[in-house]
């Protein structure tokens, strides 16, 4: 009985060091696969916004309960709020935004993951003079039923400072 035990041991042993790198292999490949659809959608959404189509941006990025969260705006939740919010941005006279993921990490788990980003973006100030701006956002996705990559939450803010005249909200 005790040379039973120690063999099982052994064996168990021996699968496990067969095992492992190639498990270890299938998740960094699957990872990998992740990395890319996402950045496959937010590639697609930012040609979305670049067109100036706040329903594709909606559409390709944000799942059914997703939130933005932008400066000196309140939450905005849900699909129609947010297309309405992207309508709004998009359709301001010399708008144009632009932004690059600086990397994107996915759990262990492969159901979330997140993406800081950088961002530059020009629109018009309430004096109807260009505004130009640059700064960090961060991206929280989850792979939904259908394996489809979606955000769930994203939001950003300036590296610049406030102006002096600038009111607050």
């Amino acid at each position: 009985m005790k040379h039973n035990c120690r063999a099982t041991l052994l064996l168990s042993c021996a699968c496990l060091a067969v095992l492992t790198p190639a498990w270890s292999q299938q998740q960094r490949d699957s990872r990998e696969n992740d990395q890319r659809a996402i950045q496959a959608v937010d590639d697609a959404t930012k040609k979305a916004a670049q067109a100036r189509n706040a329903k594709e941006v909606v559409g390709i990025f944000y799942a059914d309960d997703g939130s933005a969260m932008y400066p000196n705006a309140p939450i905005c939740t849900g699909k129609e709020a947010l297309y309405k919010r992207w309508t709004e941005m998009l359709a301001a006279p010399g708008v144009s935004v632009d932004w690059h993921l600086t990397r994107i990490e996915v759990s262990q788990s492969g159901d979330l993951a997140y993406s800081p980003f950088v961002y530059e973006m020009t629109m018009p100030g309430h004096d109807g003079k260009a505004i130009h701006d640059r700064g960090k956002g961060l991206a929280v996705w989850k792979k939904q039923p259908n394996g489809e990559w979606k955000g769930e939450a994203d939001m950003f803010n300036s590296d610049l400072p406030l102006s002096a005249g600038a009111p607050r909200q």
